[in-house]
């Protein structure tokens, strides 16, 4: 990566070009509903991708947002999309910093 580019595409543009920025989130899960968030999960436009885990979280999820939102737009996101799905116990979001 060239110094201070944050994250990048295949193609090579950096996240900065697109005016995006990626924010990770684990999410736990109450029992028997994993398939079930899953799906809505899938379903939302903002989230990219889904990766299933073993351990404390059931899943993480990288989200994409506008670089332009502010991180009180980001955690209502969260909160009143992520964290109202049925059977959603507890998230932990995880935002890139500039290094």
């Amino acid at each position: 990566m060239r110094k201070n580019e944050v994250g990048s595409f295949k193609n090579n543009k950096s996240y900065e070009e697109v005016n995006i920025v990626p924010v990770f989130c684990l999410i736990k899960v109450l029992p028997k509903y994993e398939l079930e968030v899953y799906k809505k999960l899938e379903k939302m436009r903002a989230v990219q991708e889904i990766y299933p885990l073993l351990g404390e979280y059931d899943f993480l999820i990288k989200i994409f947002f506008k670089a332009s939102l502010d991180n009180s737009e980001m955690c209502k996101y969260i909160i009143d999309n992520i964290q109202s799905i049925n059977g959603v116990e507890k998230t932990n979001t995880i935002s890139q910093i500039r290094v």
